[in-house]
């Protein structure tokens, strides 16, 4: 998979994003819009976009940021959007993927600098991505402002200090005003970056001292991260079944390229290869779906699939490439990587 993250200070890092990244063995590209990097012109060059933190704002005075263009980086945001890539947008990151959806940011009722908890909503708790967070959980939290919510979106958690810490806005979207990916460097960088912390942190209810931040243990909430993203693409990636014929064919019609594997319910050995078809599916994040064939007896003549198991690759409308009974899967893999690499 190809992730691309948007950076907006040298002291804002990806800290835990970027350790999944390469533990996960992702593809990372960056553009560091402090140093003037341009953004992506379009979707096409990732899979998954994360856009990161930093002290600017969508709604606020951004006069000291001059190479911060919120416009630019929304704009590209409803591009992925609508291309269907994955994206989390944390902290300021959240607040652009709200503008995108049509929602405002807004000021949070309470500054929030250091670690502190986050209760999972209803919603929360029934979300198969997060719901491993259980009912209450700490992360940290360096912020002003909250991301917008439109009619659309769900609150998944929230803390004493700010009513929307999680936000879900579709199946792949999902804004996190609260951070997980800190570690003890990357607290250290937003110490150092505020040489007015412990000043706030005896006036102010919910923001700590440097210290505290200093002397807190990160791994559990980038287990909590690594987990969440761990299910935010896997899940997603899942092959997904098809019940009709018409189905199939708005598929073959609106799909690009993806992969249909035929099975039926008493076939063994289409039942020790689906496993082994989908993980190759999610390795390339590839887009899949599976049928019963007895289920779909039309398929079975308007696909000609005379025995099972049958993997059949679809590109531009056309099927390119079946594979019937006996799979090989190094070959089937280097197919989607050949679809892959030209779509």
């Amino acid at each position: 998979m190809k992730i691309h993250f948007i950076l907006h200070e040298i002291f804002e890092v990806p800290g835990a994003y970027l350790a999944w990244a390469a533990l996960s063995g992702h593809d990372v590209t960056m553009t560091k819009v402090y140093q003037n990097e341009k953004l992506p012109e379009n979707a096409d060059s990732f899979d998954f976009l994360i856009v990161m933190g930093g002290p600017q704002s969508p709604i606020g005075d951004n006069s000291e940021f001059p190479y911060f263009n919120p416009k630019a980086e929304i704009d590209l945001i409803k591009k992925a959007i609508k291309a269907d890539k994955y994206i989390v947008g944390v902290c300021l990151g959240a607040q652009l993927l709200g503008e995108a959806y049509g929602g405002t940011t807004e000021k949070s009722p309470s500054c929030e600098i250091g670690n502190f908890p986050i209760e999972l909503t209803e919603a929360g708790l029934e979300d198969e991505n997060i719901k491993h967070f259980g009912k209450q959980a700490i992360t940290g939290h360096w912020h002003s402002d909250m991301p917008g919510l439109p009619d659309t979106a769900e609150i998944l958690a929230k803390s004493k200090g700010c009513p929307r810490q999680i936000i879900k806005y579709s199946k792949k979207h999902y804004g996190f005003q609260c951070h997980l990916e800190f570690t003890k460097k990357v607290a250290e960088l937003l110490i150092n970056s505020d040489k007015d912390l412990e000043k706030k942190s005896q006036t102010l209810p919910y923001v700590q001292s440097p210290q505290t931040i200093r002397d807190y243990d990160y791994n559990e909430m980038n287990n909590l991260l690594y987990e969440f993203l761990d299910n935010l693409t896997k899940r997603n990636n899942q092959m997904q079944k098809l019940k009709n014929y018409k189905q199939i064919l708005n598929k073959i019609k609106k799909e690009k390229y993806f992969l249909l594997y035929v099975s039926m319910n008493n076939c063994s050995i289409c039942h020790a290869d689906m496993p082994k078809v989908e993980k190759i599916v999610n390795e390339e994040n590839f887009p899949a779906y599976y049928i019963e064939a007895t289920e779909i007896p039309e398929a079975i003549g308007q696909l000609s699939l005379f025995s099972v198991p049958v993997v059949i690759l679809f590109y531009e409308g056309r099927e390119i490439h079946r594979q019937a009974k006996i799979i090989d899967f190094n070959e089937l893999n280097y197919r989607m990587k050949q679809i892959c690499e030209n779509k």
